[in-house]
């Protein structure tokens, strides 16, 4: 709901009016009233908003049933942009969402590489210094990214409450 670009779909009705997902509505209508203007109350109840996502769900989330936020939250945003994509085109989902991950990759040159690189150089070829290093970069989009923590420290100051770091 803070998301300026997907709160500005959200507000207006029209802009989504094409999608037969009731939880697309559901999520819609809980849109218009956060942000409603004159709100009466400093308070919303999702109530259809969570009945819309145990149907959509087939009751993987149920309404008093504690879930996974992580689970949950993949996939609200998975149906959400199954149900508003049209085409082949992005969903808003995905305009807001989606990242890119640069993975380099870093790896000894083969013995094959070198002698043919060898043979460039004595041909004036090749000009550059050999470091017996090649890089393949490639580009990976993702929704959620999943990063590792490091582990915890090991010990504990004189009250037990405190961490102190390892170094």
């Amino acid at each position: 709901m803070r998301v300026t670009p997907l709160r500005n779909i959200f507000i207006i009705p029209e802009n989504y009016q094409q999608s037969r997902s009731p939880l697309v509505h559901r999520f819609g209508e809980l849109t218009r009233k956060i942000w409603h203007a004159r709100n009466f109350k400093g308070q919303v109840s999702p109530h259809e908003f969570l009945q819309a996502v145990m149907k959509a769900s087939k009751k993987r989330f149920r309404i008093g049933a504690q879930s996974d936020p992580v689970e949950f939250m993949s996939w609200l945003l998975n149906t959400l942009h199954a149900d508003l994509r049209t085409s082949k085109k992005n969903s808003i989902i995905y305009q807001c969402f989606q990242g890119e991950l640069e993975v380099v990759k870093e790896y000894q040159r083969t013995a094959i590489t070198e002698k043919k690189e060898n043979v460039d150089d004595q041909n004036g070829v090749n000009g550059a210094e050999h470091n017996n290093v090649a890089m393949e970069t490639s580009r990976m989009p993702f929704l959620m990214l999943g990063l590792d923590l490091p582990p915890p420290p090991l010990f504990k100051d004189v009250m037990e409450k405190n961490i102190i770091p390892q170094v």
